[in-house]
């Protein structure tokens, strides 16, 4: 059997590395089962701390946003996750709908889900919902108050 070259050895030891590296940042923690309220709201927390850490440093703030309004769509499923809504129904019936998903979830507990969330998630539905954020088809486009980061961190903390 033919040995492996130097490099071979280096990309393999080096792919290794990232991988160790890498897999406690981007898998959701063992305890969660994939598609799981937790797993949704393991991914939400980690949306939300991008958001954070890219509206410290970033003077356009699209890249901000875009993590804001994933955050609130991951913690609004993980919340439906956990009143026994299937991922098929979130998949299927929501998709990336920031004011559906909200609605449904403030018919479940109107306490927990504020106005204030939902003016702010009604002003970016549409746009998030078509990716036109992303695709920029219009080249104009509505954006939440500036207090958008501190409504979605509200929402992130009632769940703990």
């Amino acid at each position: 059997m033919k040995k492996p070259s130097k490099t071979n050895r280096r990309k393999t030891t080096l792919d290794a590395d990232i991988a160790k590296t890498l897999s406690p940042r981007i898998g959701p923690s063992t305890a969660s089962t994939p598609g799981s309220s937790m797993d949704f709201l393991y991914l939400a927390r980690n949306f939300l701390s991008a958001a954070k850490t890219l509206s410290e440093h970033d003077d356009h703030g699209l890249p901000a946003l875009i993590m804001m309004c994933q955050a609130a769509e991951l913690y609004l499923k993980a919340f439906l996750r956990a009143k026994n809504f299937s991922v098929e129904e979130l998949r299927g019936n929501f998709g990336h709908d920031l004011e559906a998903l909200f609605n449904r979830a403030r018919e479940l507990d109107e306490n927990l889900f504020t106005p204030e969330l939902g003016k702010c998630l009604g002003i970016v539905s549409e746009t998030y919902r078509t990716r036109d954020y992303l695709y920029r088809a219009t080249g104009r486009f509505p954006w939440p108050p500036p207090n958008f980061l501190e409504v979605v961190q509200g929402l992130a903390g009632k769940f703990g």
